[in-house]
């Protein structure tokens, strides 16, 4: 009997050697597939790491490039702002001109109606708001003009 607990105890003592060294290797294969995978998944990572960072740089070189344009299109709009205003300021001095040209005309049309009715320089002259001088040399040049023809 005691052979036979002898035996059962070596037979204990082995198998138990067993599965302690099989758990053993097994955890240790685990580590070694543990560490080649996170291995690979950092190489993974830097290679799409990599791509994205590339990626990035193409499309903010591509964003200078479009903000240069943009620079480029908004002075030129502000230059052509600049020549339209003055241009507007052109034709506003041209209208004002061509305004007062047009009283200009109608004054002498004054002038020359009322030399027609025959009122003198002086009363012309008070009633249109010009000089007595302007209104002589306007009734003189029609004068001369009616004469010559």
């Amino acid at each position: 009997m005691v052979y036979i607990a002898l035996i059962i105890s070596i037979f204990s003592l082995i198998l138990s050697f067993y599965f302690y060294w099989r758990t053993r290797c097994h955890q240790e294969i685990s580590i070694e597939n543990l560490s080649s995978r996170i291995s690979s998944l950092l190489s993974e990572f830097n290679t799409i790491s990599s791509t994205n960072i590339e990626l990035l740089d193409d499309r903010t070189d591509e964003l200078r490039r479009v903000i240069e344009l943009a620079d480029l299109k908004a002075s030129k709009l502000n230059r052509l702002i600049d020549r339209g205003g003055k241009l507007q300021k052109k034709i506003n001095l041209s209208q004002e001109k061509s305004g007062q040209d047009k009283r200009q005309e109608s004054n002498r049309e004054k002038v020359l109606r009322l030399a027609e009715k025959g009122l003198e320089p002086e009363e012309i002259a008070a009633r249109t708001g010009m000089k007595k001088g302007e209104v002589a040399v306007l009734v003189r040049l029609n004068r001369s003009r009616v004469t010559s023809q």
